[in-house]
């Protein structure tokens, strides 16, 4: 298994990716890791590339808590975003070894990111009616960092995977119930 990203890709145009887009990334941390990819997959030994968007959850809340202290103020209409919650980006990963182990076919890659590709100042937005926070500063972030695409999962769906948190709404708020007890 190569744990990947999906800043290889570098569409910027609204688009909906998979497997299968074209990969072309303009970072190098996305060069880098397609060249990882491209490495385990050329090895001769079988492989699968598991590419994740962006990772949040409880020990990876730095969005929440940008949003939290007025550091996040996107343009509108934002970029598109994609996430996936840490707990789910873990069961993922497990459901694709799990079925390896168990001799079931596995693709080459898998896009993992959860079922809701959403505007980057509607999740700014959702996030500021569920608690208080700081009014963003002049020097809060104002567009998002991967481009604006949407991360389709269906290959990961249709390989049985089923997600606990399947959209950002029920992830964060459960992280949000955790900072206002």
């Amino acid at each position: 298994m190569f744990i990947g990203s999906s800043s290889v890709y570098a569409q910027d145009d609204d688009s909906w990716v998979d497997e299968t887009s074209p990969t072309d990334p303009t970072r190098y941390s996305g060069q880098a890791i397609l060249a990882g990819e491209r490495v385990a997959l050329e090895s001769g030994s079988p492989a699968t590339v598991i590419r994740f968007s962006g990772i949040y959850g409880p020990s990876r809340a730095r969005f929440l808590d940008a949003v939290m202290n007025g550091n996040m103020n996107p343009t509108s209409p934002g970029p598109y975003s994609n996430r996936i919650h840490e707990a789910d980006a873990a069961a993922a990963t497990c459901h694709i070894v799990e079925r390896a182990l168990a001799g079931q076919p596995l693709e080459d890659c898998y896009l993992a990111s959860d079922c809701e590709p959403v505007r980057l100042d509607e999740v700014v937005a959702w996030v500021r009616e569920q608690l208080p926070c700081a009014k963003p500063g002049p020097d809060a972030r104002q567009g998002g960092r991967a481009g604006s695409k949407r991360c389709n999962n269906q290959r990961l769906l249709d390989s049985g995977f089923h997600f606990r948190y399947p959209d950002f709404r029920v992830g964060y708020q459960e992280m949000i119930a955790e900072k206002t007890r």
